[in-house]
């Protein structure tokens, strides 16, 4: 998912909220190999939605590339856990 598809869908899951007062979760994927793609994804859900969607009920990343280069790292050897 890129920046631009995750903004314009908190701003139709913020409006369907404001209209029916229901949350709905968000779950992006698709490409998030680093750190700092994964917390532009969060600054995104937060600043639309607000930190009540900041919860694993409700805002998931799909990122296990991400995950295995995280655990590559702190065991200093190539690791495809996900």
């Amino acid at each position: 998912a890129s920046c631009e598809a995750v903004y314009v869908m908190c701003t139709a899951i913020n409006e369907y909220y404001k209209n029916t007062g229901t949350m709905i979760g968000i779950k992006v994927s698709g490409g998030i190999t680093s750190t700092t793609d994964a917390v532009k994804y969060y600054t995104i859900v937060k600043e639309i939605l607000g930190e009540e969607w900041l919860t694993k009920d409700f805002f998931r990343i799909g990122a296990g590339n991400l995950a295995n280069k995280l655990l590559s790292s702190i065991l200093d050897s190539e690791t495809n856990f996900f």
